[in-house]
Protein backbone atom coordinates (compact mmCIF):
# COMPACT_ATOMS: atom_id res chain seq x y z
CA UNK A 1 0.00 0.00 0.00
CA UNK A 2 2.83 2.34 1.19
CA UNK A 3 4.73 1.39 -2.06
CA UNK A 4 2.10 1.86 -4.30
CA UNK A 5 1.17 5.83 -2.73
CA UNK A 6 4.79 6.57 -3.01
CA UNK A 7 5.17 5.18 -6.64
CA UNK A 8 1.72 7.98 -7.68
CA UNK A 9 3.00 10.69 -5.97
CA UNK A 10 6.03 10.00 -8.06
CA UNK A 11 4.26 9.98 -11.33
CA UNK A 12 2.31 13.29 -10.80
CA UNK A 13 3.70 15.76 -13.42
CA UNK A 14 3.13 18.52 -11.57
CA UNK A 15 5.75 21.59 -10.57
CA UNK A 16 3.56 21.70 -7.17
CA UNK A 17 4.79 18.24 -6.21
CA UNK A 18 8.34 18.67 -7.54
CA UNK A 19 9.63 20.32 -4.34
CA UNK A 20 8.01 16.90 -2.32
CA UNK A 21 9.48 14.84 -4.74
CA UNK A 22 12.80 16.35 -4.51
CA UNK A 23 12.08 15.94 -0.92
CA UNK A 24 11.32 12.15 -1.19
CA UNK A 25 14.45 11.57 -3.25
CA UNK A 26 16.65 13.44 -0.35
CA UNK A 27 15.02 11.37 2.36
CA UNK A 28 15.65 7.67 0.45
CA UNK A 29 19.35 8.80 -0.48
CA UNK A 30 19.50 9.12 3.35
CA UNK A 31 18.15 5.69 4.24
CA UNK A 32 20.10 3.89 1.89
CA UNK A 33 23.39 5.20 3.07
CA UNK A 34 22.53 4.61 6.69
CA UNK A 35 21.53 0.92 5.41
CA UNK A 36 25.08 0.50 4.21
CA UNK A 37 26.73 2.37 7.42
CA UNK A 38 24.48 2.08 10.35
CA UNK A 39 26.68 4.33 12.25
CA UNK A 40 25.04 7.66 10.24
CA UNK A 41 21.17 5.89 11.81
CA UNK A 42 22.72 5.67 15.32
CA UNK A 43 23.99 9.58 15.10
CA UNK A 44 20.66 10.47 13.44
CA UNK A 45 19.02 9.38 16.23
CA UNK A 46 21.15 10.87 19.03
CA UNK A 47 20.80 14.03 17.45
CA UNK A 48 16.60 13.62 17.00
CA UNK A 49 16.77 12.60 21.24
CA UNK A 50 18.63 15.68 21.67
CA UNK A 51 16.23 17.72 20.05
CA UNK A 52 13.87 16.56 22.44
CA UNK A 53 15.57 16.98 25.59
CA UNK A 54 16.89 13.72 26.26
CA UNK A 55 20.24 13.99 28.36
CA UNK A 56 23.52 11.78 26.87
CA UNK A 57 23.27 9.18 29.76
CA UNK A 58 19.31 8.62 28.75
CA UNK A 59 20.26 8.57 25.05
CA UNK A 60 23.56 6.16 26.22
CA UNK A 61 20.50 4.00 28.16
CA UNK A 62 18.22 3.76 25.53
CA UNK A 63 20.56 2.93 22.53
CA UNK A 64 21.70 -0.05 24.69
CA UNK A 65 18.48 -1.16 25.94
CA UNK A 66 17.51 -1.28 22.17
CA UNK A 67 20.99 -3.12 21.83
CA UNK A 68 19.81 -6.01 24.13
CA UNK A 69 16.13 -6.47 23.10
CA UNK A 70 17.82 -7.46 19.48
CA UNK A 71 19.74 -9.83 21.36
CA UNK A 72 17.37 -11.13 23.60
CA UNK A 73 15.07 -11.01 20.09
CA UNK A 74 17.66 -12.89 17.77
CA UNK A 75 18.36 -15.49 20.50
CA UNK A 76 14.87 -16.41 21.09
CA UNK A 77 13.94 -16.78 17.56
CA UNK A 78 17.48 -18.52 15.90
CA UNK A 79 18.15 -21.66 16.91
CA UNK A 80 21.61 -23.03 18.73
Amino acid sequence: MQKTILRIIQSIPSKKAESFKLWFAYVGNERIHETIDPEILINRAMQNYLKLGKSKEWINQRLKSIEVRKELYCLAVLPA
